[in-house]
């Protein structure tokens, strides 16, 4: 256990509150893992194609191999991360994160500094560049940030973690929808260099804040989970076994629930990166793209609450039955989008699909398998969340070259959810 002695005050002086102030640290630190994620990512993407000289198969491929680069370290973050704590483990995160951005963001400088200097090619110069940058934003954004920051919250919290989750998850899908729009309002305002330092210095702020009020877990401050002291009386407790990660690996449910979670992952990267891309082929405008973002938020927003509230009460493996529900729908609205039935599809299964994963992510491992080896055993499955996500906008992308438009990519996608239904029927928590 952690001496409370090297933080700035005692948080059991906050007794039930400081959970919930917990739940607030943990949500501003998911958002502020936004410009490691492929939404933060997606709104450079079209300005990186211009200046690194790149076209949109090539910079996929990028993006894909410095995801995938990421995800081998991702389980030894989490064993980092259950040794060291989530303050100092989102610290690190944030500050490295923050440095990548700033390194992103003189990528067409850098890349031709290197290109004349050793007289190579400036774009095969700029395609090492930017897959080297693309691994360090992933491994820091969206995957240790966006990991400690949702288990943090998860540890605070027993009885009532799906209510704490359903708060986080509300503000975090409403971060996630409106951050494309921050961002081009930066790069409309700025330029997309500048965009990217300005949400840098922001990141180091975000370390500062962690530094404050970030905590691990209740027991090192003197109270137990749900906003309870040390000093209470001692009151019936549900004893769960601690599962090692290579005990939850034995299990059939931790498979299951990672590759459905994974399949959010890599069909949502892939239709998020290349969004755009993707409305204009189906003859919409432009614009069209970043706009579906907020109703399929507001459905997100609404699964979440509901799906959050309730999984405090019903097993998780009915969650999961709509997850993969939302997963066959948005399939099939990629499949018809050029008609108003697709697109209704596409934001209800995209927002179902989006709003159960905020659910099924958090919840699910503490519950099936304890809170001593949270952190491996959530970067573990993590790690295989950021690798599919690595193959989405790549496999997007080079079924636009091969077909020259989208809907192979959902019928695909429809035989994988079907796959996935089936194998879901015996995922029970094996506590």
């Amino acid at each position: 256990m952690r001496n409370i002695s090297d933080i700035p005050f005692n948080p059991s002086k906050f007794k039930f509150f400081y959970g919930w102030i917990i739940v607030v640290a943990g949500t501003v630190g998911v958002i502020f893992s936004i410009p490691g994620q492929t939404m933060g990512v997606s709104v450079f993407t079209d300005h990186l194609i211009e200046a690194l000289k790149l076209d949109r198969d090539t910079l996929s491929i990028a993006y894909m191999l410095g995801t995938i680069a990421s995800s081998f370290l991702l389980t030894y973050a989490g064993v980092l991360y259950d040794r060291f704590g989530a303050r100092y483990v989102a610290i690190g995160a944030a500050a490295f994160l923050g440095i990548s951005l700033i390194f992103a963001s003189y990528s067409p400088a850098i890349s031709n500094a290197v290109s004349s200097f050793l007289n190579i090619r400036f774009s095969i110069v700029s395609f090492t560049v930017i897959s080297i940058i693309f691994f360090l934003i992933r491994i820091s954004g969206q995957g240790v940030l966006t990991m400690v920051s949702r288990n943090m919250i998860m540890k605070w919290f027993d009885k009532l973690r799906g209510r704490a989750n359903a708060i986080s998850s509300a503000f975090v899908s409403f971060g996630f929808a409106i951050s494309p729009l921050i961002f081009s309002i930066l790069i409309q305002n700025n330029s997309w260099p500048v965009a990217w330092r300005i949400i840098a210095v922001a990141l180091m702020a975000f370390a500062v804040f962690a530094f404050i009020f970030y905590r691990d877990n209740p027991e090192e401050s003197g109270m137990k989970p749900d906003g309870k002291t040390m000093k209470v009386k001692k009151e019936t407790v549900v004893q769960r076994r601690q599962f090692t990660l290579k005990e939850a690996q034995k299990t059939w449910p931790f498979w299951v629930f990672t590759f459905a979670l994974a399949f959010y992952s890599f069909f949502g990267t892939g239709f998020t990166f290349n969004i755009e891309s993707i409305f204009e082929t189906f003859g919409y405008d432009k614009t069209a793209g970043i706009k579906i973002l907020i109703p399929i938020s507001v459905v997100s927003i609404a699964v979440s609450l509901i799906g959050n509230f309730i999984s405090d009460f019903v097993r998780l493996q009915y969650l999961l039955f709509v997850l993969i529900f939302g997963q066959l729908l948005s399939t099939i609205g990629i499949v018809l989008l050029g008609s108003s039935l697709g697109y209704f599809l596409t934001v209800a299964g995209f927002g179902i699909m989006g709003g159960m994963f905020v659910v099924l992510v958090s919840v699910t491992w503490p519950r099936f398998y304890g809170r001593k080896h949270l952190g491996a055993i959530s970067g573990f499955s993590g790690s295989i969340l950021v690798f599919s996500s690595a193959t989405g906008p790549f496999f997007f992308s080079k079924i636009l070259t091969l077909t020259k438009g989208y809907q192979l990519t959902g019928i695909i996608g429809i035989a994988m959810v079907i796959i996935l239904a089936g194998t879901s029927l015996k995922a029970k928590n094996p506590q």
